[in-house]
């Protein structure tokens, strides 16, 4: 059912919170369908995505062989930008921020896969939304 960048046993060890617990646990608010980027004071809540139906990513985020996370930046069509939610991830550690990584498969389904680090990043050709190629931000994170 699922691809072969998802990692079944991986999330089954953590916890599952609601979409209102995690607000409530980490002090951010839920828009939208819930994946993104959520910064606060203190910490970059990341939330990826994955589609049921399909039983792969939402976006461009995969489980890496080694263990690792690539976390594919916001914005869905044209090319992305360092700001915002980006240059949040890039700056995490310089402004001392925590970095906590959640997969969502459903409004009530939320794994918390816990805390990670930034190793590297990149700018890479991939599709948007609208299908057209465009420069696309992944950022390569490690568990800490």
């Amino acid at each position: 059912m699922f691809s072969e960048d998802y990692h079944v046993d991986h999330l089954a060890r953590h916890p599952i919170l609601t979409y209102q617990q995690v607000e409530e646990q980490f002090g951010i608010k839920i828009t939208g369908f819930g994946r993104g980027i959520n910064v606060t004071p203190s910490k970059v809540v990341l939330i990826s995505s994955i589609s049921k139906a399909e039983g792969n990513f939402v976006y461009h985020d995969k489980w890496t062989s080694d263990g690792e996370y690539i976390y594919s930046g916001e914005g869905k069509t044209g090319d992305q930008a360092m700001s915002k939610g980006n240059l949040a991830i890039k700056n995490a550690a310089m402004d001392g921020k925590e970095i906590h990584l959640f997969v969502k498969f459903s409004p009530k389904d939320y794994y918390y896969q816990g805390k990670f680090e930034l190793v590297s990043y990149t700018y890479e050709d991939e599709k948007g939304e609208n299908g057209c190629t465009r420069k696309e931000y992944k950022f390569r994170l490690k568990k800490v």
